[in-house]
């Protein structure tokens, strides 16, 4: 049994945070020898904004088996010109304006200039959108997530899950503190916040206040991509939401929030959520460095 549908890392996003009635837009290339897919519903048009570029658009194979655990196919990005990669930050940065937003989340895999084979400088666009006033975010992985982190720019968040976080640091995670211990090693780099997912073992919270670790009740799993994507939503939707409550309640609700929603996606068959509810059982646990992480 198969399906195609039109996803990824920030249309993902989107769609849960809309779910939650949150105002956002996601930037898509799409290829010109596509259409704009058809479950891009009538709903999503106008919050996917889409920039044309040549070529076709990166396709991604997900297999997921009856026992829940999930193998992903993923295709590189098709190299783009210097003048589309314009195009795409001059969208991005018009949406910002257009929604007077709070958070510029970078996500996925990030396209190479078709001319040098080299990745693009994000520090402009970055720049200017903290010139708006915006913070920014990175879900991505792998050389990319290292090019964006070592390039002398501010990062307000970075959601890494246990493996991407191992590569940035260049050492096994075996226990929370391991994983504790590399988070800060991120913020010396100049990350503020690091929200890293550990699958059965839930999602840790590293940043200015110190650590929160919370974990959600036991669940049937079906597939684990997207789950990240649900997670991030989910801390984005509660971390700026309620002007009375404090720094450190916010804090709580949003990682409280996130590993609902992972929990949430991780029940679905796709990486796109049906509806955001409340997960009961749900709980921050007391912060123990010398828990070892479950196998992978």
């Amino acid at each position: 049994m198969g399906a195609t549908y039109f996803s990824g890392k920030g249309v993902n996003v989107t769609r849960a945070l809309g779910l939650a009635s949150g105002i956002t837009r996601t930037v898509v290339p799409i290829g010109a020898e596509d259409a704009l897919p058809a479950d891009a519903s009538e709903s999503d048009h106008g919050v996917i904004v889409t920039v044309t570029v040549p070529g076709a658009t990166r396709r991604n194979t997900i297999v997921v088996n009856g026992a829940g655990s999930t193998t992903n196919i993923n295709a590189q990005p098709n190299p783009v010109s210097a003048e589309n990669w314009r195009r795409l930050g001059d969208a991005t940065l018009e949406c910002i304006r257009d929604i007077a937003a709070t958070w510029l989340v970078i996500a996925g895999s990030l396209p190479r200039d078709i001319e040098t084979g080299r990745l693009f400088d994000l520090r402009g666009l970055i720049r200017a959108a903290q010139d708006a006033g915006v913070r920014i975010g990175l879900d991505m992985s792998g050389s990319q997530l290292e090019h964006v982190v070592n390039s002398e720019v501010t990062i307000d968040l970075v959601k890494p899950n246990r493996d991407e976080l191992s590569d940035l640091v260049g050492r096994a995670l075996v226990t929370v503190g391991d994983v504790y211990d590399a988070a800060q090693e991120l913020r010396t780099r100049g990350v503020e916040s690091v929200l890293t997912s550990l699958g059965s073992d839930g999602i840790l919270l590293v940043d200015g206040g110190g650590a929160l670790w919370a974990q959600a009740p036991l669940t049937v799993v079906v597939n684990t991509t997207g789950a990240g994507d649900a997670s991030l939503a989910g801390y984005l939707s509660a971390i700026d939401r309620d002007p009375e409550n404090s720094v450190e309640e916010c804090r709580r609700a949003a990682l409280r929030r996130a590993v609902e929603w992972g929990t949430l996606a991780v029940q679905q068959p796709t990486t796109i959520l049906p509806e955001i509810r409340e997960v009961p059982g749900v709980r921050l646990v007391e912060f123990d460095p010398s828990h070892l992480l479950s196998a992978q």
